[in-house]
C-alpha cells in the first residue's frame, strides 16, 4: 500500500499538481492538511477537491475545523473503508477503519496542530490521542 502525505497551504489551486502527484506515485491513500485557504470569503467544498480515481473524505462540515483535512482513498480502497467519529473536543482531525483480511482492521488518520494552537486545544489533542489508543474496534 502506498500512502501520500502533503500540506498543501490551500488545495484549490493544486489540484492539477495533486492528480499528477496521485498518478506518478500510482498512491493507494492520499492525506492532505491545510486544504483551506487562511483568509477566504467563499467555504471549500468537497466538490472543489475532487480527484479521479478517488473518494475523498474531509472534515470540511466542521466550523471548528480551522484549516481542513483530506484523505482521498481509492475507489477499491474505499469499498472496504469508513469514516470514524470520535467525540473530541479537538476537530483538526479525520480517522478511518479500514477491513483487512479476516477480523483485523486498520485505524489510521490524520491530525493537524497549528503552530499557533492554544494550550487548551493541545489539552483536547492529548485527550484525543488517550482516545484513540484507548479504542477497541
Amino acid at each position: 500500500m502506498k500512502i501520500l502525505y502533503t500540506n498543501a497551504d490551500t488545495l484549490t489551486n493544486k489540484m492539477i499538481e495533486l492528480q499528477l502527484l496521485a498518478c506518478d506515485n500510482k498512491a493507494d491513500i492520499i492525506i492532505v492538511t491545510e486544504i483551506k485557504p487562511k483568509y477566504s470569503l467563499e467555504p471549500t467544498t468537497t466538490q472543489q477537491l475532487k480527484l479521479d480515481g478517488y473518494v475523498i473524505y474531509s472534515n470540511l462540515e466542521h466550523q471548528e475545523a480551522s484549516r481542513g483535512i483530506a484523505i482521498y482513498l481509492t475507489e477499491k480502497l474505499s469499498e472496504h473503508t469508513t469514516e470514524i467519529n470520535i467525540a473530541s473536543d479537538f476537530h483538526e482531525c479525520l480517522w478511518m477503519s479500514m477491513n483487512l483480511r479476516g477480523n483485523d482492521k486498520l485505524l489510521f488518520g490524520c491530525i493537524y496542530r497549528s503552530p499557533s494552537s492554544s494550550i487548551e486545544n493541545d489539552m483536547s489533542m492529548y485527550d484525543l490521542f488517550h482516545r484513540i489508543t484507548s479504542l477497541k474496534q
